[in-house]
C-alpha cells in the first residue's frame, strides 16, 4: 500500500518529519509514534514498519521533541517528498541538492534500490555532486532515502534518537537491583502511549525498582510511586537520585486499595508482580489484580488512560468504567509473555486529551 502523499511536490522540510522506526517489535514502534503525535496536535501517517510521516503544522522544535521522547524510533528527519518510482526520487534528490547548495552533504540509503543499496547510493551521491561537494564524514547535511510501501521517501536528517541514554538506565546499571524490571525502551514507549508528559499527573502503584518512574519523569510528567514493600520505594528514590532526579516525584508506601488517598490522575501505568503473592495478605494474583483495577478505576480521571503489563490477558476485565483500547504482546523467553494492556476510563469527553 503506497503512501497517500504529493510525489512531486516542492520541499516540506518543517513541516512534515520522517521517523525511521526500529524493527524490534511488529507493533509498539508505530503504537508510540502515532499516539506521541496524537497527544501533540500532529497528524501520524504510518507505512508498514519501518516508516511514519509526522505533519507538523511548521511547529518550531517538532524535531527535537520526537528524537527526545520515542523510545521505538531510530532518527527523526525533514521530509523533503514521497516518490512512487526510483526515477521521480532521483528528480527530488536533484530538487533538494539544488535547495542546499554550497553545502557539505552526504547521501544514505536506509533500503535498497533498484541495485541494493551500496549502488543506489552511489547513484543518488552522483546527483548530489552535481550540485553540493559531497562529504562522506560530518557533513553539513545528511540525506536520507528510505523506501517503504512502494515508496520512497527523501528527507534530511535532523537527529538520531540517544538509544545509548535509554540502555544506559537498565535494570543491571541501576543501585537498587531486580532481574525482573520492565526495560527501559518499553517503559518510556509504554508510557509514550498513555500520554505521559508534561502537566500530567501519572501515577505507578506497584513501583518496584523505578523504572516506568524514572522515564515518566524524564519525559516531564509529574510521577506518583507507590509500593506496599518499603524496601522497593527506598529503591525507587535511591535510582531516582542515581541519574540526577531530584524533582518531579513522589513516593508512598501504601497497599494497591489505598491509592485513592493520592488524588487523581491522568494516567497509571504500571507493571504489576507476577508469579508470587501480594506482600499483604497473601492473595491470590488474580485478586490483587481485580482489586488493583478498582482502586485505579477510581483514581483515573475520566478519559484517562491505564497502561499494565500482565503475564495473562485473561487477569484483565473490562468493566463498564473501563474499556479496552489496545494490547500488544511481547515474548521476553519461552516461559514468559508480556502483555502490554491500555484500557480507558469512560468520559463524555476527551477535552485535554
Amino acid at each position: 500500500m503506497k503512501m497517500a502523499y504529493a510525489t512531486d511536490a516542492a520541499p516540506v522540510a518543517g513541516s512534515s518529519l520522517l521517523l525511521e522506526l526500529s524493527l524490534e517489535h511488529p507493533e509498539l514502534p508505530a503504537l508510540e509514534a502515532d499516539a506521541f503525535a496524537g497527544w501533540r496536535g500532529d497528524e501520524c501517517t504510518v507505512a508498514g514498519r519501518r516508516v511514519a510521516i509526522i505533519r507538523t503544522g511548521n511547529r518550531s522544535g517538532a524535531a527535537g521533541e520526537y528524537a527526545s521522547s520515542l523510545a521505538f524510533t531510530m532518527r527523526v528527519s525533514a521530509l523533503h517528498g514521497v516518490y512512487d518510482s526510483w526515477e521521480a526520487l532521483r528528480k527530488g534528490v536533484s530538487q533538494l541538492a539544488l535547495s542546499i547548495k554550497g553545502e557539505s552533504a552526504c547521501i544514505r540509503v536506509a533500503s535498497g534500490g533498484p541495485g541494493g543499496k551500496v549502488e543506489s547510493e552511489r547513484e543518488l551521491g552522483a546527483l548530489l555532486a552535481g550540485h553540493c561537494p559531497v562529504k562522506l564524514v560530518k557533513p553539513d547535511r545528511e540525506i536520507r532515502v528510505v523506501t517503504e510501501a512502494g515508496s520512497h521517501c527523501l528527507a534530511i536528517k535532523s537527529a538520531d534518537v540517544d538509544r545509548r541514554a535509554l540502555d544506559s538506565r537498565q535494570a543491571k546499571y541501576r543501585q537498587f537491583f531486580s532481574p525482573i524490571s520492565i526495560s527501559p525502551r518499553f517503559a518510556r514507549a509504554f508510557l509514550n502511549i498513555c500520554g505521559a508528559r508534561r502537566g500530567k499527573r501519572v501515577l505507578d502503584p506497584f513501583c518496584g525498582t523505578g523504572g516506568i518512574a524514572m522515564e515518566a519523569v524524564l519525559l516531564g510528567a509529574d510521577v506518583v510511586g507507590s509500593d506496599i514493600d518499603g524496601r522497593m520505594v527506598e529503591g525507587t528514590a535511591l535510582n531516582l537520585r542515581q541519574i540526577g532526579l531530584e524533582r518531579g516525584w513522589e513516593l508512598h508506601r501504601l497497599d494497591v486499595g489505598e491509592i485513592g488517598s493520592l488524588g487523581s490522575f491522568d494516567a497509571v501505568v504500571t507493571d504489576p508482580p507476577y508469579g508470587r503473592s501480594s506482600f499483604a495478605n497473601r492473595e491470590s494474583i488474580a485478586a490483587l489484580y481485580s482489586r488493583a483495577l478498582d482502586a485505579i478505576s477510581e483514581c483515573l480521571k475520566p478519559g484517562g488512560l491505564l497502561g499494565i503489563v500482565v503475564p495473562d490477558p485473561s487477569l484483565i476485565h473490562a468493566t463498564s468504567e473501563m474499556r479496552l483500547k489496545s494490547m500488544v504482546s511481547h515474548r521476553v523467553h519461552r516461559s514468559l509473555t508480556r502483555h502490554f494492556i491500555v484500557m480507558e476510563k469512560g468520559s463524555v469527553s476527551r477535552t485535554g486529551h
